[in-house]
């Protein structure tokens, strides 16, 4: 059966060049990191030469293969396969990677010549749901209307179904070709007790972590496939493979139940023993799918030739922002997984996950991109100008040391800033920023009395706070006499005197 789900391989392809036919006697041998159980591959051999399609039986008209990319494979080219598949009706094997050969260009299979028919009941044999009727039935049409020349379905018989389905708030087995029985009439053919079924197609889950994809026997194929955190998936069933349990997504693509919550519909693993993982902040994740082959770029839009994604694939992503490109803005997301990488927001579609909106505007993009004049840096110059005098300030001596050490950080970073031939505008902006806020955040000053002769316990406590600010020291390390002094008294036996009235108006 046909199932829209998002995959995306361990890391995107290199396009480093076009080549129009994979050799003969190349072999395929891409690697991956990931250890694990895989399913055991077959060697085939093209009788003919072959197109490369996805799972949907699209065309792949830029096949990637060791670095290099190839719009068909030549006749006699040996691969690795790892199983078939059907779709629309006709049999593929499977290379990985969401890349299949149609079964009618295969001529052997470990060194056995094969068929399409030998293909296609393989295919049937592993792919196949049934159900039998325990009742006689009628078919219906998508509306829930008979179709009188289909006939009756008799009672014990067993047929092959595709899914199921609502209508009329009545459920149905999909049978293909716009075919359907009442799921009242019929039960599932199960190949194992492990096996859940699902009642109907409206049941959910939430990836709560990346999760490999595994075929019917806990194994997956190099290399390995992934479904993206925060991805949601249509679920077939449930199925016990070892002593796990795993959601069925497609056919034969099975995930770990321990990955994935149900967000939709009802529960279809009742085991006790089974603990489903609780939803953190998968509702916060973004994904996005590539809309077409793209490169990803850095922070200045600049292509990154080595990296690039295909069609189809899903990514999470963090942010939305501008980035100024050839005198224009230009909307990117910044991939979540490599924070220095970007991808366009043109080449991808939303799948899952908030709408994102862009962090700066248009301006900011510009102004990361514009050289200040010395005109742009006149705000910069005054208050690095007037950075003496607001040292010399109560404002600045009497804040604590915290306080003071930003200042003091923000003046030295904006001088670097205005001495630079390089800087940008948003990097002088940025400067007068974190200077003007730093100076802000100054707040010292001297305590107000009413007698400095004769000073209130309120007072006192008040200009000892003061004082242990300014002297970065802790309020119980000094010490107030009566005759109107101020000790500070070190861990190590030392003590220093203050002037009283440098703390007090």
């Amino acid at each position: 059966m046909k199932l829209s789900h998002k995959l995306v391989t361990v890391s995107a392809a290199a396009l480093i060049g076009i080549s129009p036919v994979l050799a003969a006697g190349v072999q395929n041998t891409t690697s991956t990191t990931v250890q694990a159980a895989t399913t055991k591959a077959d060697t085939i051999v093209l009788s003919h030469h072959s197109y490369v399609y996805s799972s949907t039986g699209k065309r792949i008209t830029k096949y990637k293969y060791n670095g290099k990319t190839y719009s068909k494979l030549a006749k006699g080219t040996s691969l690795k396969a790892y199983g078939t598949k059907k779709i629309d009706g006709k049999v593929y094997y499977f290379l990985g990677n969401n890349s299949y050969v149609k079964a009618a260009n295969v001529g052997t299979v470990n060194g056995k010549k094969v068929t399409t028919s030998s293909a296609k009941a393989s295919a049937e044999a592993s792919t196949t749901k049934r159900i039998k009727l325990t009742h006689n039935a009628y078919v219906y049409d998508k509306n829930g209307k008979r179709i009188k020349s289909a006939g009756t379905l008799k009672k014990n018989a067993t047929v092959a179904y595709v899914g199921t389905k609502t209508i009329g708030g009545k459920s149905y087995y999909n049978l293909g070709k716009g075919q359907y029985i009442k799921k009242a009439n019929a039960k599932v053919v199960k190949t194992s007790t492990n096996d859940i079924d699902t009642d109907d197609a409206e049941t959910y889950i939430t990836l709560v972590s990346n999760s490999i994809i595994y075929d019917k026997n806990g194994s997956y194929t190099e290399p390995a496939q992934y479904g993206i955190k925060g991805s949601q998936y249509a679920v077939l069933g449930a199925k016990k493979i070892g002593e796990k349990w795993y959601y069925q997504i497609g056919e034969n693509q099975y995930i770990k139940a321990v990955n994935a919550y149900v967000s939709q519909g009802k529960t279809i693993i009742t085991d006790p023993t089974y603990v489903e993982p609780t939803p953190t902040n998968t509702t916060a994740d973004t994904i996005v799918m590539m809309k077409t082959d793209a490169p990803t770029y850095n922070s200045k839009g600049e292509a990154i030739s080595s990296n690039r994604f295909s069609a189809g694939q899903s990514l999470r992503v963090s942010s939305m922002l501008w980035i100024w490109v050839e005198n224009q803005a230009v909307e990117f997301y910044k991939i979540a997984s490599d924070s220095s990488s970007y991808v366009k927001v043109s080449d991808v579609q939303l799948v899952s996950g908030r709408q994102l909106t862009p962090t700066n505007t248009m301006q900011d993009a510009k102004d990361a991109a514009t050289v200040a004049t010395s005109s742009d840096k006149s705000q910069l110059n005054s208050l690095i100008s007037n950075a003496s005098t607001v040292k010399q300030s109560d404002a600045y001596k009497l804040s604590a040391n915290t306080l003071r050490s930003t200042y003091d950080s923000a003046i030295a970073a904006g001088e670097k800033v205005n001495n630079s031939s390089t800087a940008t505008v948003a990097q002088v902006k940025q400067a007068v920023s974190a200077i003007t806020s730093a100076q802000s955040a100054l707040n010292g000053a001297r305590v107000n009395v009413t007698d400095r002769n004769v000073l209130t316990q309120t007072e006192i406590a008040a200009i000892i706070k003061v004082a242990a600010a300014a002297n970065d020291v802790n309020e119980s390390d000094i010490q107030y006499t009566n005759n109107q002094t101020l000790t500070i008294n070190s861990s190590n036996g030392q003590s220093r005197t203050l002037n009283i009235s440098d703390y007090i108006n």
